[in-house]
């Protein structure tokens, strides 16, 4: 499969995040409390940083060398400050394994995905039990697995009251830290099961 140049892609997002950045800060500014400022800023400030950052690396060597390994995700329609969970999975629906890569709100969104994704478990070992109730409580023992490439992402309401508030229905999920998330919002199944958007990155 031929590379998939990335760079164009990402010259695009991270100029459209900065200008985001700097056009919605001193909207924003006007509609919060005084005390929330200096947290705002702080986070546009950070995005703003990234973002430029991104962008002119992405005109550089250190683009060259590693844009392609990259890959964007870019969610529209969602109601903002909103905690989802992202996954890489083996298969777009919900299955199992499946790795947690990123937990963001959708107010900043941060974070990178690579082609080297997957789970393995040479033997059965025992497992740390922290949440024990619950529908979803953890499994004392992990079962063995060889490796299992993760090249499909699921992204994952937080909690069911989000899912109910955008009009979902309110089903527990495991997908979050504590194994109450709701239902997954999005997925990759437009993309064959063996043929994941991650697969398409250069090593």
């Amino acid at each position: 499969m031929e590379p998939i140049d990335q760079r164009p892609q990402l010259r695009v997002a991270a100029a459209i995040a900065l200008a985001s950045a700097l056009c919605l800060l001193p909207l924003q500014a006007f509609t919060v409390d005084a005390r929330q400022l200096p947290a705002l800023l702080v986070i546009y400030v950070i995005h703003a940083a990234v973002a430029g950052f991104v962008l002119l690396a992405s005109f550089t060597g250190l683009g060259a060398r590693r844009g392609d390994g990259l890959g964007l995700l870019l969610v529209l329609g969602l109601a903002s400050n909103l905690l989802l969970y992202l996954y890489l999975l083996p298969y777009a629906v919900p299955t199992y394994p499946s790795l947690m890569s990123s937990a963001f709100t959708t107010l900043l969104i941060a974070g990178a995905v690579l082609i080297e994704t997957f789970i393995v478990a040479p033997g059965v070992a025992m497992a740390p039990v922290v949440h024990d109730d619950g529908p979803f409580p953890d499994a004392d023992m992990n079962p063995a697995t060889p490796p299992v490439h993760t090249y499909h992402l699921g992204l994952w309401f937080n909690s069911p009251d989000d899912a109910a508030a955008a009009g979902c229905a309110n089903t527990v999920t495991p997908f979050n830290g504590d194994h109450t998330a709701g239902i997954q919002v999005l997925n990759t199944s437009n993309f064959p099961d063996d043929q994941g958007p991650l697969r398409q990155l250069v090593p």
